[in-house]
């Protein structure tokens, strides 16, 4: 392009906006579009049609604008993410009852295996205490002194492996109330999320109809610590609850049924009466039934 040509274009540009900033500026102040005006108040109709078109989600405790045709994919999205999380948690609690379960039979076994040790020596102690030693000495020195020194041993050996099993014992003990206090905790808080109002109180509501309903004992229900084993006596609980309830409001409806009172007819025989739907007031009754008897 020509140089000369650039800069006549250039310059008209230049005109040309000089012109307009000066149009701009003799226009009155009232006749001048104000647009911050137009983004702070919004056109009614279209926020209406946009709240038509939109709904309200919350997701982390935000709330959002979504449309409503995606609406039903989110909630979708969500169930199913919350029912994968479920589905997690479970298999993650099934995992470490399993492990938990191997580790109790390891620990079952060990202390079988101490128990029959014990007992061996027990029994081999024993046998040695029925020995006529003077007699053995006199028949036999060296004999003697064999035997008296494997008895010996034996005793020591016996005292230690009872020691190492009280021991184990009490280690045993404690590990089994840690685990059970951590089922507990675990449990408590499966129930607290899945059971509405969910409390001490509850839970010995449910420890009473164990015992009373259902002929479980104090001891068996204190060891259930399995939440599935708890929602499903809770289950029974609401069930009898209910059932309870609906037996409770049909005896009072019976009881609340009207049956006609009686009423008198006149008649030759004395004392005989024939029932009418007018006569529920008994003062009324007692006064017809008097009237009756002087006519009859």
């Amino acid at each position: 392009m020509d140089p000369m040509t650039e800069t006549s274009s250039d310059q008209a540009g230049e005109v040309l906006d000089t012109e307009n900033a000066a149009a701009v500026a003799d226009t009155p102040v009232g006749d001048q579009i104000d647009t911050s005006a137009q983004d702070d108040n919004p056109d009614p109709d279209q926020v209406a049609l946009l709240d038509d078109d939109h709904e309200e989600i919350e997701r982390g405790g935000v709330k959002y604008k979504v449309p409503k045709a995606l609406v039903p994919e989110l909630l979708m999205q969500s169930d199913y993410t919350k029912k994968t999380q479920e589905v997690a948690e479970t298999r993650k609690a099934l995992e470490a009852r399993e492990t938990e379960i191997a580790q109790q039979s390891e620990r079952a076994k060990a202390n079988l295996q101490e128990h029959a040790e014990v007992f061996s020596l027990e029994k081999q102690v024993e046998a040695y205490t029925k020995v006529d030693w003077a007699s053995l000495r006199a028949q036999d020195a060296d004999a003697y002194r064999e035997h008296w020194d494997t008895y010996q041993q034996l005793k020591d050996n016996l005292g230690n492996a009872k020691e190492a099993l009280s021991k184990k014992d009490q280690e045993r003990a404690f590990e089994e109330q840690r685990i059970r206090a951590k089922q507990l905790e675990e449990a408590t808080t499966v129930l607290q999320r899945e059971i509405p109002g969910w409390s001490p109180d509850l839970a010995g509501k449910l420890t009473s109809f164990g015992e009373e309903k259902l002929g479980l004992t104090r001891g068996e229900l204190s060891q259930i610590t399995d939440p599935r084993l708890i929602k499903t006596l809770h289950l029974a609980y609401v069930g009898a609850e209910i059932q309870a309830k609906q037996a409770k409001a049909a005896k009072l409806a019976e009881a609340q049924k009207v049956t006609p009172a009686a009423s008198i007819s006149g008649g030759k025989a004395a004392g005989r009466f024939q029932t009418a739907a007018d006569t529920n007031d008994f003062a009324a009754f007692e006064k017809l039934a008097d009237d009756k008897l002087k006519k009859a």
